[in-house]
């Protein structure tokens, strides 16, 4: 691989080469590969999920952006993989690295926001370091989380004949939602206390790809119906602005953070109508698990059917 640039290959082709020599050690069940790590059990029987996630200045937020909502975003972050995997949320640390001009002030505000989204999910920030950054902010917090064994959705245990579900409206998030937005904790705990999905995972990334994540690790394909995704009114307006589709927004603009569920095809249509009582909040039936590994399609309003590229963010891909 000498000479070959990490922007060739991409984030996710990168991130699976690495994980090719990180060994499952005794005591770990899952490491590369889903939302957390997953370690256990503990003397409880409960699964230990471990989580860490970093966002940076000029990449995940701009400069300018209120502290209050960079904070929420890095610790709300993490919170939402402890939930894809079906788990709560526990403890935290955080590393923060600044430039030195920085006011107090603004890593009060910064604070402020992690504490909130911690507070209002039952998280303990424990600790953590500060170092000195020549460039902008870089907020890195690492999250533990626990699961019991029988409820842990995994995104390698979709099979053919599931349905494919998404928590929510897609879409837009530019708008603000990338900075806050709601870890959906207590509805993925519903569904898997209620409803068993077979494998789930958080929209970070974009459903089109997210949708390629589930598929590579269970080894089945999927379909996608465009006129069934559920379209937000900021991708509506982000649509008005540039000319691109309004699902075509929603699924490859990413940092929705809504859940991606795959269940059985039986027990869809009670869940979508109790987790709708329940939450006030969308879940719809987006597309079906086939036979084909990895092959994901989506077919369009017209019927027509063709293979649906992942086409969220990559941090490592060149972008324009």
């Amino acid at each position: 691989m000498s000479g070959i640039k990490i922007s060739e290959i991409g984030e996710f082709e990168f991130i699976s080469r690495l994980g090719l020599d990180l060994p499952n050690l005794p005591g770990v069940l899952k490491a590369v590969g889903d939302d957390t790590a997953v370690l256990g059990p503990d003397e409880a029987g409960r699964l230990l999920l471990l989580t860490t996630d970093t966002i940076v200045e000029q990449v995940h937020f701009l400069s300018g952006a209120p502290y209050f909502d960079v904070g929420w975003k890095a610790m709300a972050s993490n919170i939402s993989d402890i939930a894809a995997m079906g788990g709560r949320p526990m403890h935290a640390l955080v590393a923060l690295s600044a430039p030195e001009s920085i006011e107090l002030s603004s890593l009060d505000k910064l604070y402020d926001g992690m504490k909130a989204v911690a507070d209002k999910f039952g998280v303990n920030i424990v600790g953590g370091d500060t170092t000195r950054s020549k460039q902008g902010l870089v907020i890195t917090v690492t999250l533990t989380g626990q699961v019991e064994p029988e409820l842990v959705a995994l995104r390698s245990s979709a099979r053919p004949g599931d349905l494919v579900l998404v928590t929510g409206n897609l879409g837009g998030s530019i708008l603000g939602r990338h900075l806050r937005f709601e870890p959906r904790v207590d509805q993925a705990r519903y569904l898997v206390e209620h409803f068993s999905p077979l494998a789930m995972i958080d929209l970070s990334d974009g459903l089109a790809s997210d949708i390629s994540r589930i598929t590579q690790q269970s080894g089945v394909g999927a379909r996608i119906f465009a006129e069934k995704v559920p379209v937000s009114v900021d991708a509506r307006k982000l649509s008005q602005k540039d000319n691109v589709s309004a699902v075509a927004h929603a699924l490859f603009d990413g940092e929705d953070f809504e859940l991606l569920i795959t269940m059985a095809p039986e027990k869809a249509p009670g869940a979508c109508k109790l987790f709708e009582r329940e939450f006030d909040l969308g879940l719809t039936v987006v597309g079906e698990i086939v036979p084909g590994a990895g092959r994901v399609t989506l077919v369009g309003i017209d019927k027509t059917e063709h293979e649906l590229e992942p086409g969220g963010y990559d941090h490592f891909k060149k972008h324009d």
